[in-house]
């Protein structure tokens, strides 16, 4: 018999996936009062994360609570499905293959097709000038891994323009 065994993080993530799920079936849905009141119905949404569990869990909890979510693994990845169709909103992390979701950040902010679109960063790097440093390049909001699940909808919701 041959044992696999599972990073720290994966078994971290089904941990957290199966807390939401208890909580989502107990209570409904992670619509309505879970969420304040507030739905992302009819915001679309792009959320960039080269790790699978996070991207998948991310795209569950904004799904429930109503969004439209695309996923995208790699910074070009994004700017090819921006391209095709803009999203209201993004969930960007940081660590990405090739090139970091803050240069990705960047870009998106210095063009005028995508500068209005709202950015949240959803990422495990901490620092002293972390968060500032993403403010000041256009980020609406920071936000540490692992996210919690009963308030990331809300915290997303919080942040959408014009919706």
């Amino acid at each position: 018999m041959v044992m696999v065994m599972m990073p720290w993080c994966d078994l971290a993530w089904w941990s957290q996936f199966a807390a939401f799920c208890y909580t989502a079936l107990r209570h409904g849905s992670s619509k309505g009062s879970r969420m304040g009141g507030k739905t992302l119905a009819g915001l679309s949404i792009l959320v960039v994360d080269d790790d699978v569990p996070s991207r998948k869990l991310h795209a569950l909890v904004l799904t429930l609570a109503g969004a439209s979510v695309r996923g995208a693994a790699t910074a070009e990845e994004a700017v090819a499905m921006v391209a095709v169709s803009v999203p209201d909103l993004i969930v960007l992390d940081l660590h990405l293959p090739q090139r970091s979701g803050h240069d990705l950040l960047v870009q998106l902010k210095n063009d005028g097709a995508t500068q209005h679109i709202v950015v949240i960063a959803v990422t495990s790097t901490s620092g002293p000038d972390t968060e500032q440093r993403l403010l000041d390049a256009g980020c609406a909001a920071y936000m540490r891994k692992p996210i919690d699940t009963e308030t990331f909808a809300a915290t997303v919701a919080n942040h959408r323009r014009g919706k």
